[in-house]
């Protein structure tokens, strides 16, 4: 394999690895943002339900304002929690776009180096057909030579 050819083979490759690479990357941050959606839109959904739950351990009794903190300690920290999964789904949703543009940006580089080696190789493919032809025309030139002398020395 001619040095030019194995590198452009080698860079070709490396190429079609990241493309790989970025694409499971984007798989896999493609998932956990699914994910954490889920999570989300669950935890929403019963929100609402856990927020009553709380409060109806104080409802319609007779308690004390550090009772009444507790309570509203514990609705804060519920909402927080809820905070926490939307700002992970924005994470998510960033970290995907980002990854988007790390897939285009390798298949772009991908196929730049998959254009230069199919140049390349028909440029080589070019060659040894013209070293082929060159070769052939030379045998035929010679063996004319050789057969051509000898008709002219038997006339």
């Amino acid at each position: 394999m001619v040095p030019l050819h194995k590198a452009k083979v080698m860079r070709e490759n490396a190429a079609l690895r990241r493309l790989h690479a970025a694409r499971n990357a984007l798989s896999e941050a493609s998932q956990y943002r699914l994910e954490c959606e889920h999570a989300v839109k669950e935890n929403a959904r019963t929100l609402a339900h856990r927020e009553d739950a709380i409060f109806r351990r104080v409802i319609k009794k007779v308690v004390g304002s550090s009772e009444i903190d507790t309570v509203k300690e514990d609705v804060l920290q519920l909402h927080k929690g809820h905070q926490k999964l939307e700002d992970e789904l924005e994470n998510a949703t960033q970290q995907q776009q980002k990854l988007f543009g790390e897939v285009e940006e390798a298949r772009q580089v991908h196929s730049t180096a998959l254009r230069a080696l199919q140049k390349f190789d028909l440029a080589l493919e070019e060659i040894l057909a013209a070293k082929v032809s060159f070769e052939n025309q030379a045998e035929e030139a010679e063996t004319e030579d050789v057969f051509g002398k000898g008709r002219r020395s038997l006339a």
